[in-house]
Formats: C-alpha cells, structure tokens, sequence
C-alpha cells in the first residue's frame, strides 16, 4: 500500500518557513481565488490539484502540513480521497471544503478521519478567515498529538530497555501500577501479576505505615534492601525512590538495581584477601619483625635464609642494618616507616648486593610497636626495572617542558587580560583578543599532545609485533591521500615501550604536515650487521642537511615541537635509537635501528637464536 510522505516544512523563496497547504477542487477558478486568498492571508504555499487523482500523484512525491479538499468532484469524491491516503498511513491534517453542508455530508467526513469541514458561500473574507483558522488548527492538534505520541513512545521505550528494575506505584495505597520487563523478569512473574499488588510484598519488606517517602516525608529514598522473588528467594538490591507527576497525579517511582553480582564480588574479594594472606606468610617472599625503635631483628621466616645466606638464629637481634647496602636510608624508613619506600639495595652474607621490593606494616605486638616487611628478590626483573627507572627520567623531564610551555602560554593570556582590564570587551579589542585566542590554542594543542604521551615509561616494556605496530599506527593516523606501502615480515618482534606505536604514527604525522607533496609513505625492514633497522620513507621535499639532527630536539618544529624529541626518548628507553637519513630535496627517510637483543623472531624455530638473513619480502598495502 503507499505511503504518502507529510513531514518537513517547506521554506520560501526568501528562506522563512512557510505553511505548505494542497488545494484539490474540480474548479479552476475558485482554485486560483483560494490559493490567492491564501497566501495573502497567511505564511501559506498553496499548490493546486484540479482532482483527486492528481493530488494523489503530489502527495506520493510532495509533503504537505495540510489538506484542503472539495468534497464533490468527478471520478473521487474529497472523502473517497481522504480515505484513500488514511488507509495509506497518510496522517495530514485534512479539511473539506465545499459547498455541500447536509448533515450527512458532515458525518461522513469526520468518521473518515477529516480534522474539520468548512461550508463555502458567504461573506468571501470571513469565509476564508474561518478556512485559515481550521488549517491552523488542524496543524497545531496534529503537532500536538504527535509530540505526545512521541513522548509516550519514548517513555515505553527506555521503560521497556532500562536494564534496571522499575516500578512505578500509586502512594494512595502502595499499589503497584506498572513494572518494566526487566523487573518482571528479577522476580519471576508477569506484569499482570505484579500490578495491583501492595509494593511491600516485592521490594524493602517493610510494615505499612513506614514508608521513607509517604510516612517518613523523605524526598528521596536512597538504600540497600532484599527483592522477593516469586520463589520466595531474596535478591540483594538498591532502591532508590522518589515522587514524580504524571498529568494530574502523584505517583511513586522505584529504581531497583540487581547488586548480587557486587556482593559475590565482595565475597569473593574477602576470601581472596585471607586466602592472600595465608599464602603470603607461607611463600618464598622473606618476612621479617623488628622492632621499630631500635630496628632489632624480632622474627623472621625461613624464606631469608636463602635469600641473605644466613641462618634464622643468626640473624635474631641484629639491626636492620646489616641487611642493607644502604644502611642510613634503612635507619630513616625504621624511624618513619610510613614513609614511601621505593626499591632498595641489600646485601647477602657474601657481600653480594641485590635488588629487592619491600613492603612494610606497623603493628603493636604485645605492647611496643613493631615493622612487619616483606621482602621480595627482584634480581630477575633487573632489565625491566632499570628500563623503567629510565623512562620515569624521562617522564619527569617531559613534565617539566609541558608545564613551562603551558606557563609561557598563560602569561601571555594573562598580559593580555591585563590590558582589558575590567571594561566590556567590544570590536576596538580584537587585537589584543586574537593573542589570547591564539595562546589559548596553543596551550590546547601541548595539552593534547602530552596528554597522548603521558604514559612513558609508566607500563613496562614488552615485545610487540613490529608489521602489526605499522598496520595499528596507520589504521589511527590521518593520511589523506597518501598511500601506504609495508614490506615488514610478519614474524619479527621488538622489545620497546607500548608506546612506540605513537612513535610511528608521528612519523606519518610528519609526512602529511611537512612533507609538502608527498604521495606514498613507505615501511620496510633491512639487517646492518646485528641490528633490525626500521626504515619508514617518503616522495616529499625531506629534511635539509642542517636540520637532520635539529629536527630531534626539544622545541623545533611548527606545531608542539616535541614529537621528533618524544619519539628519541621512547625508543631510548629499550636502547634503540632514530635518525634521519634521506638525500636532501628526494624525500625523508626515518630509520629506526633496533639494537642485538630487543628484536627477535615470533617463531621459536632456530632463525630465533641466529643472525637472520634476507628478512621475507611481504610487500603490501596497510
């Protein structure tokens, strides 16, 4: 069946909104006259159809905001007509217009979906001021009739989806009135079955006359109470009530969310906590006691026999001390042991010194103070630990430049202010306005930028794919439309801080924003003696000769001038190094050398443990 479109607003020549109205009568002339009485009366487009026929033919290409129609015409009567577009789906406010006002003609009309009938004849000016005020307000009823369906729609639709339990409840009686599915499906009965019932006999059993809301004259009821499922089991959940309006009448609300899953999970969190607990006392960590006035060695467990290389009765009654390559931070961290307690040098029996991780408590212990610490050997992760201490280095220092930039940027904002003083800024100022939204920016764009790298040396480093860092970083980057060409294979791993991706997407930054016009980006891997060289090239203007080192430092460049410097010092932090190694005026060439021992093959086939060969040609758009 079709379906007539009627929604929109035309506009006119002018650009105002215009009400668009279809005139359908047999008769020519009065068609001219109507559509002229129209549009002068009124913010109307009048179009014209001289039968029912073709104005069905506009309304399946047209939209109008109304109707005006003859009710005796050849071929379709207006009713027929109007009958045709409701059974359609059409819903434009329609109006018949006609002479012919027997009371049937009337009925008629209106049982077939008319909003209003109009008689022609008469005074021609109030004829058609009256024909005016119909249209309007067939418009405005139908406007509002379907904002209201459309706000009732909406409220099912998020009472339907909420994935909370809602009830909604008459405060005269504590009766249920309506319950969303979701709560229907928690206590296990259908809407018929939950309505009419008292509240209390689902949710927060609670005695009549105690209702935080209707009996306390709380405004909100905010707590943690049982849901009685029809089983009769109960759901741990929280509540939360409050009085809304709908129309006229007062009703309750009661938002109830399922919490049983958060529960276990708190059960769950207390047993693996004593669970924790127990295995930590009885693992290969060391653990000791001593005394916090004097650091005298109290207890200790086993464990630290073969950790320090001493027996457990030899170590009794020594200081703390003697555990340490570092004895006075020792005595500092005994006498303030809330203190932070960053990873420390100890010392075996031997003499050896190791690194470890301590972790310490106060506790009264028959009724002096005493530390409890354990103690972990992290000799093993020495590697990552130093690549970490290094990237901190290197995050403190990219703090620092971050905060002078943004303060430089500020003072500029702030003179600029200070100029303006305390007066109503006006069109005179926008000379000193345009620095300080210049400023402004500027302090966005270093904001954003060391917002993206923030996170150096914060996670440790790992190996990482290197074709699927290139395909990551160019799937995010903008290119435009500069293809891309990889011929990485597939099996090689670096071992690099997580944010090397960044490294490489602010090398296709550099080709869009400064490689003037370049076409093609290209990525490919080559061996120099035992170090993987990453090389990413490009068709642009490259860099001259006297900025191929100048490009890497702090400051240089248009926009925040620290990619190039973030870039260096990430990939540092596992020793690899970057350069820029292209002929001057034949494009920029990047090359990313990966030192012995932060690269190796996936597989775990012998080339793993060699000097690779040729690396496998895998040429191919990312």
């Amino acid at each position: 069946m079709t379906r007539f479109p009627n929604t929109g607003l035309p506009m006119s020549a002018g650009g105002s909104h215009r009400t668009a109205i279809l005139y359908v009568d047999d008769e020519p002339t009065l068609l001219a006259l109507t559509k002229l009485f129209l549009e002068r009366q009124g913010p109307f487009s009048v179009e014209t159809a001289e039968s029912a026929s073709s104005a069905l033919e506009k309304c399946a290409t047209g939209r109008y905001d109304a109707i005006v129609s003859d009710y005796q015409m050849p071929g379709m009567s207006g009713i027929e007509f109007l009958r045709v577009l409701r059974s359609a789906g059409d819903s434009t406010p329609f109006v018949i217009f006609t002479g012919k006002g027997r009371e049937e003609v009337v009925i008629e009309a209106i049982d077939s979906g008319a909003d209003f009938y109009v008689q022609k004849g008469g005074n021609p000016t109030v004829q058609y001021a009256e024909l005016i005020h119909k249209v309007n307000q067939a418009i405005g009823r139908r406007a509002a009739e379907n904002a209201l369906r459309e706000s009732e729609e909406r409220f099912k639709a998020i009472f339907a989806g909420q994935q909370n339990g809602i009830l909604i409840i008459d405060p005269s009686e504590h009766r249920v009135v309506d319950a969303n599915p979701y709560l229907c499906a928690l206590i296990g009965l259908p809407r018929e079955a939950i309505a009419g019932q008292v509240c209390h006999t689902f949710v927060c059993p609670a005695e009549l006359g105690s209702c935080p809301i209707t009996d306390l004259n709380q405004r909100i009821d905010h707590s943690e109470r049982f849901l009685v499922a029809a089983d009769g089991s109960k759901l741990p959940v929280v509540k939360t009530v409050s009085r809304v309006r709908f129309g006229d009448r007062e009703y309750l609300v009661e938002n109830i969310q399922d919490i049983t899953e958060r529960k276990e999970s708190e059960r769950a969190l207390r047993e693996s906590e004593e669970k924790y607990r127990a295995l930590f006392a009885a693992e290969s960590d060391g653990i000791f006691v001593f005394e916090r006035e004097t650091g005298t060695i109290i207890d200790c467990n086993e464990a630290v026999t073969g950790m320090y290389g001493y027996r457990k009765e030899e170590l009794i009654g020594l200081s703390n001390t003697v555990l340490s390559a570092e004895p006075e931070a020792t005595r500092a961290f005994t006498q303030d042991p809330s203190a932070s307690l960053p990873i420390r040098r100890h010392l075996r029996k031997d003499g050896a010194v190791f690194l470890v991780e301590i972790t310490a408590n106060v506790i009264s212990l028959k009724g002096r103070d005493v530390i409890v610490t354990a103690i972990r050997d992290i000799s093993d992760r020495r590697r990552v630990e130093e690549a970490l201490a290094s990237a901190n280095r290197r995050l403190s220092l990219m703090s620092t430049i971050t905060r002078h930039d943004i303060n430089n940027q500020i003072a500029i904002i702030q003179g600029y202010l200070a100029l303006l003083g305390g007066d109503r800024p006006d069109p005179s100022l926008d000379e000193y306005l345009r620095p300080i939204e210049t400023a402004a920016e500027r302090i966005n764009a270093i904001v954003r930028f060391t917002a993206t790298y923030e996170t150096i040396g914060v996670h440790a480093p790992v190996w990482q794919d290197l074709r699927t860092l290139v395909k990551t970083a160019v799937r995010n980057a903008r290119r435009g439309r500069i293809s891309i060409e990889c011929t990485l294979p597939a099996d090689i791993d670096v071992f690099a801080d997580p944010l090397i991706e960044k490294v490489i997407s602010n090398l296709l930054d550099n080709a869009v924003r400064h490689g003037g016009t370049v076409t093609r980006v290209r990525f490919s891997a080559e061996m120099r003696d035992r170090t993987l060289v990453l090389v990413c090239e490009d068709d642009g203007a490259g860099v001259p000769a006297e900025e191929k080192e100048r490009i890497f430092e702090r400051g240089f460049g248009k926009n925040t001038g620290l990619g190039l410097f973030l870039a260096r010092e990430i990939l540092g932090i596992t020793g690899i190094s970057i350069r820029e190694n292209g002929e001057p005026g034949k494009g920029a060439r990047f090359e990313i050398m990966v030192p012995e021992g932060a690269w190796r093959f996936a597989d775990q086939g012998d080339r793993r443990q060699g000097l690779p060969g040729d690396l496998p040609d895998q040429v191919g758009a990312v």
